[in-house]
C-alpha cells in the first residue's frame, strides 16, 4: 500500500525546529512591541507640545489684543503668575509642572521704535527632570511710525 520509507521517515517537526521557530517569532514580536512603545511615547510628546503651543498662543493673543500703545516693554522674561489652568481632564497638567513666561521688547530702526517683539515661552517637565520648552514670537507694528 504505502511505499517503504525505511528508518528515516519523518512525519512532523522535531523539538529543535519548533524551538528555533518559536525563538525567531518571539524576537520579531519583541521588536514590534518596542516600536509600538516608542510610537506611543512620541505621540504623548507631540500632544504635550501641541497643548503647550496652545497655552503660548492664548497668552500671545491676549497681549496682541491689548494694542501696541498699551504694551510696556519688559526687557526681561517675566513669569505669567496668572497662568492657572484648571482643566480637570487635561492629562498634560496631571503629570507636569508647567509655567508660562513672556517678554516684550521694542525694535528700533534709525533711532525710532518701529516694532515691539512679543515672545511667549511655556516650559514644562515631562515625567523626569528634563525641561521642555515651546515658544511663540510675534512682531507688532507701531501705528505711529513714519520712516
Amino acid at each position: 500500500m504505502f511505499p517503504y520509507r525505511g528508518k528515516c521517515s519523518r512525519r512532523g517537526f522535531t523539538f529543535v525546529e519548533v524551538l528555533i521557530s518559536a525563538i525567531i517569532l518571539l524576537l520579531v514580536l519583541a521588536e514590534m512591541l518596542g516600536s509600538f512603545a516608542g510610537g506611543r511615547l512620541l505621540s504623548r510628546r507631540s500632544r504635550d507640545r501641541l497643548i503647550a503651543q496652545s497655552f503660548a498662543r492664548e497668552k500671545l493673543e491676549e497681549l496682541l489684543s491689548s494694542g501696541y500703545l498699551s504694551l510696556n516693554p519688559t526687557f526681561e522674561i517675566i513669569e505669567d503668575t496668572l497662568f492657572r489652568v484648571n482643566y480637570a481632564q487635561l492629562e498634560f497638567l496631571k503629570r507636569t509642572d508647567a509655567k508660562r513666561y513672556y517678554k516684550i521688547e521694542p525694535i528700533f530702526f534709525r533711532n525710532k521704535e518701529c516694532y515691539k517683539r512679543i515672545m511667549v515661552i511655556v516650559k514644562w517637565r515631562f515625567l523626569t527632570d528634563v525641561v521642555h520648552t515651546e515658544s511663540l514670537t510675534a512682531l507688532l507694528y507701531n501705528p505711529n511710525y513714519s520712516p
